[in-house]
């Protein structure tokens, strides 16, 4: 069941600290003149940040004097008029995960801070129903709990949002097997060898954050003997996803201010319409997997995965055409555990029947110089897509204690970059007071790409207008 949740996390590939030195006290923005450029620093929800810190250049006083301010109450800094060209501005504010934009003419800008990712300590936990269970059909019934999906998930993405790395417990015919905790499987009954009955009707999700969560529940199932026959053969998970169908499932938006129960009827949303996908030419070494989704206000959730082969057509499962999306991600047929997880690369397009996704090539893994500059593998152009950004993430890399002595890796973001058009190599600014040299670290690396567009505004809309992304990372 861990094979079948990790189909998940693919299209997703479209994302103990050292004491920083003393910082110097950032310049008042608000005594320059008010005919200056105004910086504008926010929320992920555009609320304004007073007292975040706001850095022109390269470093403290470079390349002019009085380039390192601090905002307002209305998240607001008055530029000094030394600023005349392009320069890299990178906000921070407590709470919120650092932003550096490269190459920002003076003027007026905004740069909206995400919040700091928190250890997932919020329970949702409940049953899923509605399953049409049928005993001795041969076939496994079975949920799953996720939260709905953003672009911005496609990018720098979590496994345990869709995988859960905590577990629950089942009893098999006397034996305690491990169930991830957002899996559920009805009361169900089947025969191998002899009699046996499966049941995990709970699920259990964990958020880092109060507030509303939009939360998708997925109804699905397997063909119980040729599963657990491949199985036993030792396949890889990807050569098991055609196995099983999603079928339906629900989605809510839910309240998480502590501890909540909600039971979720996966029955209410039906994947009756099909959509044609045809994979484009492949290497024999690689893998492609495609992904059909249906677009919620901005969200995304999954409604149907298959694995396909070079040039193979394949019918998908959709919940209306209208908003139904294809995310196709093709990677390394042996880079789906351990190093080289990360890299991929992958399509976020409307789901048009008939269509073949064209991938940008797989990349190597970036480098970090002697002086924490990041060399990067810029990928060949790939004709028809338009280079839009280049985009790094920098996180400590940490290890939660979950069940039975197991831990759970958690990815605590502390630094984000966007670069114009597909970069080689990224000359960090240098932030006063230093930066957090935690003692596991990765640096991710997205180049994104568009089909429509050639020039997109860094940040927020730069993501929402990628269809192409490749993708790779380091762990240091």
């Amino acid at each position: 069941m861990k094979r079948l949740a990790l189909c998940f996390l693919l299209p997703a590939f479209l994302f103990a600290c050292s004491e920083d030195k003393p910082s110097p006290k950032p310049k008042d923005g608000r005594l320059q003149q008010q005919d200056n450029a105004v910086i504008t620093v926010t929320d992920s929800q555009g609320r304004p940040l007073a007292d975040a810190r706001v850095l022109i250049g390269d470093a403290l006083d470079q390349p002019f004097p009085g380039n390192f301010l601090t905002t307002d109450a209305q998240g607001q800094a008055v530029a000094p008029a030394a600023w005349q060209n392009a320069q890299a501005v990178t906000a921070e504010a407590p709470g919120h995960v650092r932003l550096t934009l490269f190459g920002q003419n003076p003027g007026n800008i905004s740069l909206r801070l995400r919040a700091a990712s928190r250890e997932p300590s919020l329970e949702l936990k409940g049953v899923t129903t509605g399953h049409p269970i049928r005993d001795y059909d041969g076939h496994i019934d079975f949920g799953l709990v996720i939260s709905a999906l953003t672009r911005h998930d496609l990018l720098a993405f979590d496994l345990n949002k869709v995988i859960s790395s905590r577990s629950d417990t089942m009893s098999v015919v006397g034996q305690r097997i491990s169930i991830p905790s957002n899996v559920t499987l009805p009361r169900q009954k089947e025969s191998y060898l002899i009699p046996i009955t499966l049941e995990k009707s709970s699920y259990r999700l964990y958020f880092g954050e109060q507030g509303t969560q939009r939360v998708f529940a997925a109804q699905g199932r397997f063909p119980f003997r040729t599963v657990l026959s491949e199985l036993q053969k030792d396949r890889q998970f990807y050569e098991l996803i055609n196995h099983f169908s999603i079928t339906g499932g629900v989605v809510r938006d839910i309240s998480v201010q502590g501890p909540t129960r909600v039971d979720l009827p996966v029955s209410e949303l039906r994947f009756d319409t099909q959509r044609t996908l045809l994979a484009p030419a492949i290497q024999a070494d690689q893998v492609m997997i495609a992904l059909a989704t249906a677009e919620m206000n901005g969200w995304f959730v999954p409604t149907d995965v298959k694995r396909l082969t070079s040039g193979q057509q394949m019918r998908l499962s959709v919940l209306d055409p209208a908003s139904a999306y294809a995310v196709s991600v093709l990677k390394n047929s042996n880079e789906f555990e351990g190093a080289g997880m990360t890299r991929l690369s992958a399509t976020i397009l409307p789901f048009a029947d008939g269509l073949t996704p064209r991938f940008l090539p797989l990349i190597a893994d970036p480098r970090v110089t002697m002086n924490g500059d990041l060399q990067l593998p810029r990928p060949a152009a790939v004709q028809g897509v338009s280079e839009l950004a280049t985009h790094a993430l920098y996180s400590a890399v940490k290890s939660l204690p979950g069940e039975n002595g197991k831990t759970i890796e958690h990815l605590e973001r502390l630094w984000e970059v966007f670069a114009p058009e597909w970069a080689t190599d990224l000359n960090l600014p240098k932030w006063p007071g230093g930066t957090a040299q935690p003692t596991k670290k990765r640096w991710e690396v997205t180049y994104l790409g568009s089909l429509s567009q050639n020039k997109v505004e860094l940040g927020q809309s730069v993501i929402d207008a990628a269809t192409h992304v490749t993708h790779s990372s380091l762990d240091f």
